[in-house]
Order: structure tokens, then C-alpha cells, then sequence
């Protein structure tokens, strides 16, 4: 085994991950599905192709938001709200703070100029990456079909880039609607999964921020994966019973590289889904970001009555933080089963 596995090692905010420890994990994934073929399928490139067109739409969806408001709305946000929320006692309330320190980068310095911009960045910039991935999506995966056996792993870090777009885009949405709910007094009925969401994924987060403004993790996936291919490095995982750790150099892989990897590892349930269980998955998620526009919108809408003074009491006031706590409980009951499929509940 090469010894330079033990050597390389790349440093996240909180932890340390070694390229050999993300290995190890995949490794002992793959030999577990491969003695249990009869439960695992295979994964239909045009049912990559579906998530990936769907999560493209998420991020155009928080962009789409984010552009509702211009430098003067967003410089009086910050003046009137960021105080109140920071001082807030609501645990959640520190989320953003969180987010922020842990950015790196240029990243730092997009938040600096303008409050969530490298959040809107990330989103931005995934749009264009995942548009780009899905007109190359013949050539890093040349089979119709993705068997466990024959798994490449440029394979993997696509399901990984997926996995990040996932988590980016729903934290993204979650932290808006919390912070429009502790700015305008409304935040008793947050979900306490999303507060859980948010807090739990706030590292990963601001990583994938750091890289969309650095040039580097998923942002430089494709031009990696083309010298992965012509260095002979796109090695089958499958191979040699899933035993493959004897068989690589990790000087063939960037840390950004890896981090594709490691996020990757909490996708591979796809693999034992039916057809019917991904058509369901599918399905929910199609119906939740449906109605997320529309949630998102009236988070909008009462940020702005907010802005103008109207009075809480307000008919209208109260009739928008209605129709947002209906929405809330539709999207928690989407999320809910999105969860139950993704962790085999």
C-alpha cells in the first residue's frame, strides 16, 4: 500500500479528515454491498440526470430570491435586524454567526461586502456546475446503467457534488426562512429539525461557500476528473472484491477531490433502493420544492411589511404568517419522508 495515504490529510473547521480515513469508509461500503448483491440495484444514468436537473432548480429558486432584494433592502436589513438577531436567546439565532466564521477565503470577503452574497455565490455557482456536469454526464459515465461492481470513482464524487448541491440548497432556504422569523417575531413554530438541519450542517456548509468562491472542490470537479481519466487513476471500486486501497496513489487526487468522497458516503443507500422507492423520493422531492417557491415568497412578503412598519396585529400581517406556518407544515411532512427514504428508515 502506498505509504503517501498516510501523509495527506486536509484540515475542515472542528476536524480533521485524512484522504486514508475517507478510503477506509468507502471501502468498507463497497465490500458490504458487494456480499449482498441480490438487495443491491443498479442506478440508471438518466435517473442522475432527473436529480440533477431537480437540484438545479433548487439553487435558480434561492437565487431567484435573493435577487427580490436590492443593496438598499439588504443594507437595511442588517441594520435593523442583524443586532436583534445576534442578541437574540434562541439558540438558531447564532447559525449565521457560526456560518461566517467558518468561511474561508474570498469567501470571507464576499460576506464582509454583502450580508449571505457568498451563500448566493454557492447557490449561483452550483446552477452552472450542475448544468455543466449534465451536458458531460455521457462522458464521466459512459454505461446507461451504474452497477455497485463496476462503480468508478469519479462516479462516487458525482453522487457526492449531488449530496453538497442537496445539503447547500436546503440549508440555504432554511436559513432565510429563520432569519425572516426571528427578525419579524415569528420564529416560535420553527421546526426544530430545521434548527437541528442547520446546526448540524453548518461546517459543510460554509466549506462548500469556501470552495465556490475559492475555484476549488466541486467548482473544479470536471477539469480534475479529466485528469484523473488520462492518468489511468479513474479506478473501479468494485474491483478485487472492494479491496482496492493497495491499488492507488493518493497524489492522484486533490484534498478538494476528496471532499466529493467524503460526502458522497451518505448517498450510497441508492444503491439498494427499488425502482419504486427512487420514483417515490423522487416524487416527494418534486412536491416539496413545489411548494418551497411559494413558502419562500410569502417569507418574502412579510419581511417587507415588516420593513414598512405594518402593525403585527394587522389582518393581513397575521394572514401571511398563517399561510407561511401551512406551508411550513406541508414542507416538514416532505422532508420527513425525504428522510425516511435517504436513511432507510
Amino acid at each position: 500500500m502506498s505509504t503517501e495515504l498516510y501523509h495527506i490529510s486536509y484540515t475542515l473547521k472542528y476536524k480533521v479528515f485524512t484522504i486514508m480515513d475517507t478510503l477506509k469508509s468507502l471501502a468498507a461500503i463497497f465490500y458490504r454491498f458487494l456480499k449482498d448483491t441480490i438487495k443491491i440495484r443498479t442506478v440508471d444514468k438518466d435517473d442522475l440526470r432527473d436529480v440533477i436537473r431537480t437540484n438545479i432548480k433548487r439553487h435558480e429558486t434561492f437565487c431567484k430570491l435573493f435577487k427580490t432584494f436590492n443593496a438598499q433592502d439588504y443594507k437595511q436589513f442588517v441594520i435593523r435586524y442583524m443586532d436583534k438577531i445576534k442578541l437574540s436567546k434562541v439558540p438558531s439565532a447564532k447559525v449565521h454567526e457560526a456560518y461566517t466564521k467558518a468561511l474561508t477565503g474570498k469567501a470571507v470577503q464576499m460576506e464582509q461586502r454583502q450580508f449571505l452574497s457568498s451563500l448566493y455565490n454557492a447557490n449561483e455557482e452550483f446552477v452552472d456546475i450542475l448544468k455543466q456536469i449534465d451536458k458531460k454526464l455521457d462522458t464521466l459515465i459512459e454505461e446507461e446503467r451504474i452497477t455497485i461492481s463496476d462503480t468508478r470513482i469519479t462516479h462516487v464524487a458525482v453522487l457526492g457534488i449531488l449530496r453538497q448541491s442537496d445539503i447547500l440548497s436546503c440549508w440555504s432556504m432554511f436559513l432565510w426562512s429563520q432569519l425572516i422569523k426571528l427578525a419579524t417575531n415569528t420564529n416560535k413554530d420553527i421546526p426544530k429539525y430545521r434548527v437541528e438541519y442547520l446546526t448540524n450542517n453548518v461546517d459543510c456548509v460554509a466549506r462548500v461557500a469556501s470552495h465556490m468562491a475559492n475555484h476549488t472542490g466541486p467548482y473544479s470537479f470536471l477539469a480534475e476528473a479529466d485528469q484523473i481519466k488520462r492518468k489511468n487513476a479513474d479506478f473501479v471500486l468494485g474491483a478485487s472484491g472492494g479491496s482496492f486501497l493497495n491499488m492507488i496513489s493518493a497524489s492522484n487526487y486533490t484534498r478538494g477531490f476528496f471532499d466529493n468522497i467524503e460526502t458522497a458516503l451518505s448517498m450510497l443507500n441508492i444503491f439498494r433502493w427499488g425502482g419504486e422507492k427512487w420514483d417515490d423520493w423522487m416524487h416527494e422531492r418534486h412536491l416539496r420544492d413545489v411548494e418551497t417557491l411559494q413558502w419562500m415568497e410569502q417569507h418574502v412578503a412579510l419581511l417587507r411589511m415588516d420593513m414598512m412598519d405594518t402593525d403585527p396585529n394587522d389582518p393581513k400581517y397575521q394572514k401571511l404568517v398563517k399561510v407561511i406556518e401551512a406551508y411550513d407544515n406541508k414542507i416538514s411532512d416532505y422532508d420527513r419522508k425525504i428522510k425516511s427514504y435517504e436513511e432507510g428508515e
